[in-house]
This record gives structure tokens, C-alpha cells and sequence, in this order.
């Protein structure tokens, strides 16, 4: 879905996808948000402590149960993902229960896509089951069911953020996966999470290429040469890189403007050099019009004079 386009915007996201028996060895740093979708139950503490450092360093984890919704969220709880109880599951005995989506949080990022006046199937589809949950203080509410249960939490940890939702991404659960809300809310989560400057590699001229891997801990080669001599725009992957000039060969020394005016209107030596007075053929084109402008006032002032003079007689 992240990597779909939509109305004829291309993708904005790289989505790479990762067993969780591969997660020891994957490179997290090339990431700016991972989703455990039904896998949190699965992964080992050493795993999820992973997977917390990465939170807290700025990236984002976006959490949905799986088989064992129970385990899901004890394990995210005993590792300090989140304060949310499990407290069952809803519309899992009849198989005729029809539930859905009823509140948006007013505040939520979601608002830009979704106002009260949208038209939008976000509160359309159904919801055959979910999970009972109860959130902390510390965690917030972004989504409701019809009956004010918490569909989807979002909770902040220094710089990253969690995100739970209380159904999983699967046709046995929702009609989610198949709504025109699906693509939108989870790009507009994304979005909102991801720095203007995310992913930009800078370096200066004669500098050696950055190295980017995947997740899998493989390098991203760019296509064609990158001559890091001369600044310019480059592109490794899907990543952009910026080559500038190094800024220790420009002085950062400033002139100011009053000793610009005295240099410009001194006619002693400069620098140690000797200042030859222009010739009249030479003479620099602002000379000209300071003079033009000099006659011009004295021309005035002698009319001004003479049209007084006038007026007395």
C-alpha cells in the first residue's frame, strides 16, 4: 500500500519486507519505521529490545495483532512498547456481527484527509472482530469503534512513536485492507512521521560515497558512476545526494559597508598596492551619473533661486 500509487503520485515509500526470525540481523538504521503485523508474539526479548533502541532513536513502530492477540501485547508491555490491556476480543463469537469505525480523534494528522464532511468510506467498512482494549494515561486515542472502543493508539517515546491498532490487516478480521481509506490513512500516518530532511545524503567535493544498505545488510550501489569532484545532484538508490563545495575554500570573513564605502572613495593605496586614478576614458559608469545627478540639483537650485527672485519684484 505505501509503495502504491495513487491518483498518478507515485509512491513515496520503499517498503522492504523481513521475516521475524531475520530481524537479529537486519540493519535497522536504513529504516524509518517498521510494522509488526501479527509478529510482535513471535519475536525474542532480545528482538524487541532492538526494536525499542530504534523507537527511541527517532524511528516509529506500528504494531497489529496476530493468532495470539493476548501474547501480542503482553510482550510489547513487558518491554515498555506500551500500557495497554487486553481485555479480550470483540464480535469473535458470532459470526454475524457487523462493527465498524465511528470517531476520529479531532486533532489526529488523520483530519487533513478525512474532515467530518468527507466522503470517505473510512466509517463504512465492517470490522468483524477486534481486540478489547484499555489504554493508559500515557497512550492516545486516534481511532473508535461504534461502541467507543480504542481501534488505533498512538503512544510517543522520545523521539519515535508507537501505534497500535486493535484489528489486524486481514480480511478475517476487517474490510479494511480492501477500503479506499486503507492507502490514505496509512500514507498520511507515514508522512507525518518522516523528517523533510529523511533520507538526503550530503557530502562535500572529494568526499567518498555514503554507504547505504538494506535491511538485509546489503549495499545500495547507485546505477551509473557519481563524480564526487564536482558539486551537484546525485542519486543512490532511491536516495538523493547532494555534493557540495567544501565550505573551508570560501573565506566566511565580511566586509562591512562603511569600510566598503571608505575603500571605494579613498584614493590612497589599498592592499598594498598602488591606486591609479581612471582615466577619463575609463572613468567608471557610477562617476557619470553622480555627476549628471550634481548638475542636475545645481540646475534646480539656480531655477528655484531665480523663480524666488521673480516673486519678490
Amino acid at each position: 500500500a505505501l509503495e502504491a500509487e495513487q491518483e498518478g503520485i507515485p509512491g513515496l515509500f520503499q517498503v522492504q519486507r523481513l521475516g521475524a526470525g531475520a530481524l537479529f540481523a537486519a540493519d535497522l538504521d536504513s529504516c524509518q519505521m517498521i510494522f509488526l503485523l501479527g509478529a510482535s508474539e513471535r519475536l525474542s526479548s532480545s528482538d524487541l529490545q532492538r526494536l525499542k533502541e530504534f523507537m527511541l532513536a527517532g524511528g516509529s513502530i506500528f504494531h497489529c495483532p496476530g493468532p495470539a492477540p493476548n501474547l501480542s501485547w503482553r510482550a510489547l508491555q513487558e518491554q515498555g512498547f506500551c500500557d495497554i490491556a487486553f481485555g479480550g476480543m470483540v464480535g469473535e463469537a458470532s459470526r454475524h456481527s457487523a462493527l465498524g469505525l465511528g470517531w476520529l480523534a479531532p486533532d489526529s494528522p488523520l483530519q487533513n484527509i478525512f474532515p467530518p464532511e468527507s466522503s470517505s468510506d473510512l466509517f463504512l467498512f465492517n470490522i468483524r472482530k477486534h481486540a478489547r482494549l484499555q489504554p493508559s494515561p500515557q497512550e492516545k486515542v486516534l481511532l473508535r469503534t461504534l461502541a467507543g472502543l480504542p481501534a488505533l493508539l498512538e503512544r510517543e517515546h522520545g523521539k519515535g512513536h508507537f501505534y497500535s491498532f486493535a484489528f489486524a490487516f486481514d480480511l478475517s478480521w476487517s474490510d479494511f485492507p480492501l477500503s479506499q481509506s486503507f492507502l490514505p490513512l496509512l500514507r498520511e500516518l507515514c508522512a507525518a512521521l518522516i523528517p523533510v530532511d529523511h533520507g538526503r545524503k550530503k557530502i562535500t567535493c572529494g568526499e567518498p560515497l555514503p554507504k547505504i544498505t538494506r535491511l538485509n545488510g546489503s549495499e545500495i550501489l547507485p546505477e551509473k558512476a557519481i563524480d564526487t569532484m564536482q558539486p551537484g545532484l546525485a542519486r543512490i538508490g532511491e536516495y538523493p545526494l547532494e555534493i557540495n563545495l567544501n565550505p573551508a575554500e570560501s573565506s566566511p570573513d565580511t566586509v562591512k559597508t562603511g569600510d566598503l564605502l571608505r575603500l571605494l572613495q579613498s584614493s590612497s593605496t589599498t592592499a598594498g598596492m598602488p591606486f591609479l586614478p581612471p582615466s577619463a576614458d575609463n572613468r567608471p559608469i557610477w562617476q557619470l551619473w553622480a555627476l549628471a545627478l550634481a548638475v542636475f540639483i545645481l540646475i534646480v537650485a539656480l531655477l528655484c533661486q531665480q523663480a524666488d527672485r521673480c516673486t519678490r519684484e
